[in-house]
């Protein structure tokens, strides 16, 4: 990797660090989705901008980025759904890039297409691809076969039993959304090459039933493994040791 290349990064919370390095050791970070000319750093952060190289908020999983590359793609129709709160818009599957929402459902629909607009040409402009993983649990909607970010009804939204539901994502469909996403990433663009990286922070809470600490240790088990599945059986994949290093007892002082 040279400062030439072009380097785009989502994923999960952790990932929002890995653009924001790059950009301080003067390498190549492609950010498509600007903030508003002379807009305060805080503010854009606050806001969603300067995250990702697009205003995607955070992306957890391998099947919510998989849904981000079928929009991207048209391979699947972006959902209509729209959550209101106090005369608010907010975007289901961006809820925390307004924090006071959207004025209209018209407004949230168009936000939502040029960040997926910014998401395409990301992938097709960048030499690099870094994607962090975070989550093997995931909530989705029934009706629209689609994916949240997070829990409707625990930020905005609320939430609906009857076709809201938590998903424990287990080894081999992980492997699969991610392998079939990363597939079509390197169709579209012959020249990028993937960094895959596990994200360190641990969960505080779960949804599994397990003890927080036995939920995370076999959510970052399972994302570690797969990551070094695909980067084993493929020279376009890398794994860089993100996890290892923030919390491997080796770099651990007394």
């Amino acid at each position: 990797i040279n400062r030439e290349h072009g380097i785009v990064t989502y994923g999960s919370c952790f990932g929002q660090y890995i653009g924001r390095y790059l950009k301080n050791f003067n390498y190549n970070w492609l950010v498509l989705e600007k903030p508003p000319e002379n807009t305060d750093e805080s503010i854009s952060r606050k806001y969603g901008y300067n995250l990702f190289s697009a205003r995607t908020g955070n992306i957890y999983t391998a099947s919510l980025l998989e849904q981000w590359i079928e929009w991207a793609f048209k391979i699947k129709k972006v959902p209509d759904e729209v959550w209101e709160k106090n005369g608010r818009y907010f975007d289901p599957f961006r809820p925390t890039v307004e924090p006071s929402g959207f004025e209209s459902e018209e407004e949230v629909k168009l936000s939502r297409e040029n960040t997926i607009n910014y998401f395409y040409k990301s992938i097709i402009e960048a030499d690099i691809f870094v994607f962090t993983m975070g989550l093997t649990e995931c909530w989705e909607n029934s009706i629209y076969q689609c994916e949240y970010p997070l829990c409707p009804g625990t930020l905005v939204g609320k939430f609906d039993k009857g076709i809201h539901s938590f998903k424990l994502q287990k080894f081999d469909e992980i492997k699969k959304s991610l392998l079939n996403t990363l597939n079509v990433i390197m169709q579209k663009n012959r020249k990028i090459k993937i960094i895959l990286t596990v994200s360190p922070v641990p969960l505080t809470a779960t949804c599994s039933g397990q003890h927080i600490l036995v939920a995370n240790t076999s959510s970052k088990s399972i994302l570690r493994s797969v990551a070094g599945e695909l980067s084993s059986k493929d020279k376009n994949i890398e794994y860089f040791p993100s996890y290892e290093l923030i919390n491997s007892s080796l770099y651990k002082s007394e």
